[in-house]
């Protein structure tokens, strides 16, 4: 008989089995599931399908042993038969079997750990449970064993072999390598998080419900379903999509609203638990990977429901993030006060509600229906885990029934009810406010609760006591409130408000309360809205509102047309100055009353500045305060001061009059510029008149941004007034010169900084504004000593190369490159094979050196990757020649026929990363004097800056050979070595935990793109496909860029709009995730080098509403300025630390990727010759749809690399001239609602 390997248990198996080692009874470690059948059921075949499962994992055949006190996991060989038992029963004692079968006690180390139970219920109904224990199979992994057998009985059933693919790793494969691999990235960190998050933390949660509180734990318990607030479920989704939180965060939220209002406390510890799967290698591998982790939720400062919920985002992104370190670890870092009566830590567990997917159907004609089996068992004092679906909202509770009676927990459950629909209704309204004084009440000396209604009852206190009864609709509320004093009573008697009168209010408008009370003062009501556009569109209308108070961005969608009440526009915030001349020059009827929301009602601000053809600059000073009216002069520094002061003065205009010049109109553009957020800038200044002094040519902060700005533009010269994105700057090269500029000045520059002060000369005043000392640090470190560190270093200055090979580890980018080499080696997916042409006189060998020349400069071409003690390392070499052979077809019978042979044999050769090289070349010469120059790159040595960077150097290396002068290129200041340091350092740092939690909040519960497909989606991921290419005139690019220049963004800004348009008309979503490039390279110096730093970030963009292009450009913009501040997390980083929802057909977070790269990134040039390039399709597809456009001389080239296994070639060339007849459209009337740029399938 064969000898039985032995492995040692994963870090969570072994935690669970010392856990067991002290119960006094191991039934609580058991996981169930079952389905009833109804139909002809085979049962041979039913246990043929049980049987194929268990061959298939391990795990499910596996004992545990301790022969030396050492827990081990022995595999037993695949059984002959399936383990399923067999009764026979009536229906009505199926419950009480199936909780016996559960919790029939199982020896670990005999087993079997994983058993099956077919019931017959009756003619064709039958019901089947499975038990695992917890060391074998946790609640995803028992899904997946009743979602395979429904499959493989399904196929056995029709003849046909089992769909299911075999697991890419078995459950001891991973024990091993958890141990060998995943300890070393975890550890520490891990460690440092639960110890600093517990520290001083309140360990015992006790309910006031039930009676008296054991000595010793009890493990007698029971599961109830309740109802919680179907009538409030809609409502709650539609927050948590505006709030950007999943329907869990908020009803942890308001679970921990009601556990401070039983027990007063503010610092809650609730239990979680994790899948802990987000590993791809291991999403179909059944095992134990959940783990508990505790919560720590502060409610102190009382917070709203919204603050609640945005608290809350980053304390469940930290404990995701660190919650691989097993919970009874944790319980030791947390040292809590150890008590017999109760679990260690935490006693309550809130769990959002897992369903077990099992499909509908078994075979043709059974019915398939999921069952819970009943439980007797209590882990904690309760486990509640809740679901929220449209138009339901449920939760099931486990507790402990020697604590809490079933009654206690309904009226907890309740009063959970109560708390969702009271802050679902009131989101603002804070935690003190939910009960008034009525937070406990006494019932015959007992401390027990009442209930949320009875409480309210008794207090005269009702929840909602200032805004109450919904109205309907898209989210409006109508709301009264209690008289108030004689300050509101003069509000309202100042803006005319009377009896029946409806006021549209925003939520969080300034001075709320006080605005309620003056309405209702006055006898009218209030009409909330959260500032939806469609929402202020539909309320405004339906509430015929006379009076608006709204936050600015919110005007847009006031349709003031059809409001002929609206007499009022109150403002929290500056207004767009074409909104006022709108309403007041093309209705040709005036808002009485522009105001700011706080002001006093005599500061009226409806005044306007205005510009007269001699440049001066005249106020209309009745209004402003400045002057008396008619022939007043106001020097600039009272303009300053009017902007600052007044922010709704915004319209400049030419006078009608002649009066003194005192100002000029850049000035003016100065002063507003700095003063005002860009969309409420007035977008053209008249301007007339001498030009503006020059600045001072010897400011030495100045000329620091002038040479930054040349240095990441490659500009021999760039003066102070030369715009940043006119001179060929972009969203990746801005985040390389705040970068640059942070380095050379220690200061912060936000990229929303350099997008509104796009020359040197704005940078430097925003920078000296932002900062009064920076002349004095400017001045220090010109007085510094220049250091001299040249001894040790090579003649040009850079850093030493190694004289021999060294190993380095990974960029997180590469390693996710990697694990996909070591599952599928030398799939094309990640290589790039590129085509140079030239036609003139090409010297072959001097291109063939200068190909060595570039290998020899850049560490990564000199790469190969291999594993070292389970690690994977890159191996860099001191010396490498490749070998560029040269192919002489000019013979051929079709020498450009043969050429694209060869093209096409480049494309789809493989790479081998451990043998390499990672770079290949060879040269074709197909006419006289016509060569092609092709080129492979493996993705783990490359991207697309290195793509420049090499065509760069390429050029110029070849063009030192065939002149005989010295090559000229900087010298590289930088290593890899550093760079990655400074990855870890950054991952493991203060950092790291900022974005993180910033991408937490970004994505937290952000929807799939559902884009309509020509075929149906394979049921595993695929990347078969092809690169298809379109072509548009020059000028539509040249059209995108002067948009993006009025409106301050960049061509690409304008491009992913457009794209995102499309989008939006084809899957009907307005919650749109697609992937965008970031070059990621902060350290000056990098962009010199080659190699994978290329992120691919998720960007969120809202298209509801039916906004306008130019609006839309504005949205994308801001969330691109959001993302790219943020952009130094890796793209598997983030979906480490958001852990979407993973499925085998699709990639997370986003499927659908957008670039542009203007006609600079390929600088290859060759004397004396013409050159070209193509990039050549291996037909692959990274993602399901990624959109390419490229500023070429001559064209704007659009290309789609679309997955053919879900559309087909002319759907995909279809999305090419639809993408471009966006744009075309878009940019000849920005103002268009994106609904009518929308190109249809007809």
């Amino acid at each position: 008989m064969a000898e039985i390997e032995e492995i040692r248990l994963s870090r969570m198996q072994e935690q669970l089995w010392f856990a067991e080692q002290l119960e006094s009874d191991a039934t609580l470690y058991t996981e169930s599931g079952g389905m009833l059948l109804s139909g002809p059921l085979d049962v041979e075949a039913l246990a043929e399908a049980l049987r194929r499962v268990v061959e298939r994992h391990e795990i499910l055949r596996t004992v545990i042993a301790a022969p030396d006190g050492q827990p081990v996991m022995r595999v037993l060989p695949p059984p002959s038969e399936a383990p399923l038992e067999r009764l026979t029963l009536p229906r009505q004692e199926l419950a009480a079997a199936a909780t016996e079968f559960v919790e029939r006690d199982v020896d670990l180390e005999t087993g079997p750990l994983f058993r099956a139970l077919l019931v017959e219920l009756g003619r064709d109904e039958h019901a089947f449970v499975i038990a695992a224990h917890h060391l074998v199979c946790d609640a995803t992994g028992s899904s997946m064993v009743l979602a395979e057998m429904v499959q493989d009985y399904t196929a056995i059933v029709a003849g046909r072999p089992s769909p299911v693919p075999e697991p890419e790793l078995q459950y001891g494969d991973y024990a091993v390598w958890e141990r060998e691999v995943l300890a070393e990235h975890a550890g520490d960190s891990d460690e440092t998080y639960w110890r600093d998050t517990l520290r001083g933390a309140d360990t015992v949660l006790e309910l006031p419900l039930g009676g008296p509180r054991p000595a010793g734990k009890g493990v007698r318990g029971e599961r109830l379903e309740f109802e919680i607030a179907d009538d409030a479920a809609n409502a709650l989704i539609e927050l948590c999509r505006k709030q950007r939180a999943s329907t869990y965060l908020a009803s942890l939220a308001a679970f921990a609203g009601l556990l401070h209002l039983y027990t007063g406390k503010r610092d809650l510890l609730l239990g979680t638990l994790l899948a802990n799967r987000d590993l791809e290698q291991i999403e179909r591998t059944v095992g134990q990977f959940a783990n508990t982790v505790p919560l720590r939720l502060s409610l102190h400062g009382d917070p709203s429901f919204t603050e609640l919920v945005r608290r809350l985002t980053p304390v469940l992104s930290g404990a995701q993030e660190h919650g691989k370190l097993g919970f009874g670890r944790i319980v030791q870092l947390g040292d809590p006060a150890r008590d017999p009566s109760r679990n260690a830590l935490v006693q309550h567990l809130f769990l959002p509600k897992e369903r077990t997917v099992v499909g509908d159907t078994l075979g043709a004609d059974v019915r398939v229906t999921a069952f819970e089996v009943e439980r007797t068992r209590g882990r904690f004092d309760t486990i509640s885990e809740v679901e929220v679906a449209p138009g339901r909202m449920r939760a099931w509770v486990e507790f402990d029934t020697e604590l809490f009676r079933a009654e206690d927990v309904a009226q907890l459950m309740a009063d959970y009810g109560e708390v969702v629909r009271a802050w679902v209704a009131q989101p603002h309204l804070r935690l003190s406010q939910l009960l008034g004084g009525a937070d406990l009440v006494l019932v015959d000396g007992a401390r027990q609760w009442t209930g949320f209604a009875a409480a309210r009852d008794r207090s005269g206190h009702p929840l909602l006591a200032r805004l109450v009864a919904r109205t309907g609709g898209s989210g409006g509320e109508s709301a009264r409130s209690d008289p108030a004093g004689a300050g509101s009573a003069e509000l309202a008697r100042l803006w005319q408000l009377g009896a029946g009168e409806r006021v549209l209010l925003h939520r969080d408008f300034a001075h709320r309360d006080l605005l309620v009370d003056a309405v209702a003062a006055a006898g009218a009501g209030v009409v909330l809205t959260d500032g939806a556009p469609a929402d202020v569109a539909a309320l405004a209308a339906e509430h015929a509102v006379t009076v608006a108070a709204l936050r600015p961005e919110n005007l847009p969608a006031l349709p003031v047309r059809d409001l002929p009440k609206l007499r009022t526009v109150a403002v929290d915030g500056p207004v767009p100055y074409w909104l006022v001349r709108y309403w007041a020059e093309e209705l040709d009827r005036s808002i009485t009353r522009l105001v700011r929301g706080g002001d006093v009602p005599d500061a009226v601000l409806a005044g306007e500045v205005r510009l007269d053809d001699a440049s001066g600059v005249r106020v209309r000073a009745e209004l402003l305060g400045l002057g008396s009216a008619g022939d007043s002069t106001v020097p600039p520094e009272a303009v300053a001061a009017v902007l600052r002061s007044h922010p709704l003065v915004q319209d400049v205009r030419p006078a009608e009059d002649g009066f003194a010049v005192t100002t000029t109109a850049d000035d003016l553009d100065e002063l507003l510029r700095g003063r005002l957020p860009r969309w409420a800038t007035p977008p053209t200044l008249h301007r007339v008149g001498p030009a503006a002094a020059p600045l001072d040519a010897d400011d030495p902060l100045l000329a620091i941004m002038l040479e930054l700005w040349a240095e990441v533009l490659q500009r021999d010269e760039v003066r102070p007034d030369d715009d940043f994105f006119a001179l060929g700057g972009h969203s990746m090269l801005s985040a390389r010169l705040t970068a640059q500029i942070q380095e050379a000045l220690q200061v912060q520059v936000p990229l929303r900084t350099l997008f509104e002060n796009s020359t040197p000369a704005s940078l430097v005043g925003e920078l000296r504004r932002l900062d009064p000392g920076i002349d004095e640090l400017v001045a220090l470190v010109a007085q510094l000593p220049e250091v001299d560190d040249a001894a040790g270093e090579p003649a040009d200055g850079g850093v030493a190369a190694p004289t021999e090979p060294i190993e380095l580890p990974l960029f997180k980018s590469q390693l996710q490159l990697w694990l996909m080499e070591q599952l599928r080696p030398g799939q094309l997916t990640h290589t790039v094979p590129l085509c140079l042409t030239a036609r003139g006189p090409v010297d072959p060998d001097a291109l063939r050196a200068a190909v060595n020349d570039v290998v020899a400069r850049q560490q990564p071409l000199r790469s190969t990757f291999h594993e070292v003690d389970g690690e994977p390392r890159q191996r860099i070499v001191p010396e490498l020649v490749i070998d560029v052979p040269v192919h002489d077809v000019t013979t051929a019978e079709d020498p450009r026929a043969e050429l694209e042979r060869r093209k096409h044999d480049v494309a789809h050769r493989p790479v081998d990363i451990t043998d390499g090289p990672l770079m290949q070349a060879e040269l074709v010469r197909y006419g006289t004097d016509e060569y092609a120059l092709l080129l492979l790159f493996h993705h783990l040595v490359t991207d697309e800056v290195s793509m420049t960077v090499f065509m760069r150097e390429l050029s110029a290396f070849y063009a030192a050979r065939v002149s005989g002068e010295p090559v000229k290129l900087p010298p590289l200041t930088v290593d890899l070595a550093t760079l990655v340091r400074e990855e870890q350092e950054m991952l493991t740092g203060q950092l790291g935990d900022t974005l993180r939690r910033f991408w937490t909040r970004e994505l937290t519960d952000a929807p799939e793109l559902e884009l309509p497909t020509d075929h149906p989606r394979p049921d595993t991921l695929t990347f078969d496909g092809e690169f298809l290419v379109g072509s548009a005139p020059r000028e539509l690019f040249d059209d995108a860029a002067a948009l993006a220049k009025a409106e301050r963004t960049t061509a690409f800004t304008v491009f992913l709009a457009a794209t995102l348009t499309l989008l939006r008309q084809l899957s009907g979503q307005e919650d749109i995730v697609v992937g965008v490039p970031s070059d990621n390279r902060f350290r000056p110096g990098s962009e010199l080098l080659m190699g994978c730093f290329l992120n691919v970030l998720p960007l969120r963009v809202d298209c509801s509403g039916d906004p306008t292009f130019q609006q839309l450009l504005g949205r994308v913009r801001d969330r691109l300025l959001d993302v790219y501040d943020h952009q130094r997390l890796p793209v598997a980083e983030i979906i480490d630390t958001v852990r979407p929802t993973r499925v085998t057909n699709r990639l997370p977070l986003f499927q659908v990727t957008c670039e542009l790269q203007l006609a600079s990134w390929m600088p290859f040039e060759l004397p004396g010759c013409e050159v070209d390039y193509e990039l050549l399709s291996h037909e692959t597809a990274r993602y399901d749809m990624a959109f390419h456009g490229q500023a070429r001389d001559d064209q704007l080239s659009v290309a789609l690399e679309v997955n053919t296994n879900l559309w087909d070639r002319t759907t995909g060339l279809r999305r090419i001239e639809q993408v471009v007849e966006v744009l075309r459209r878009a940019v000849a009337d920005p103002s268009a609602r994106i609904s009518t740029l929308a190109v249809t399938d007809g």
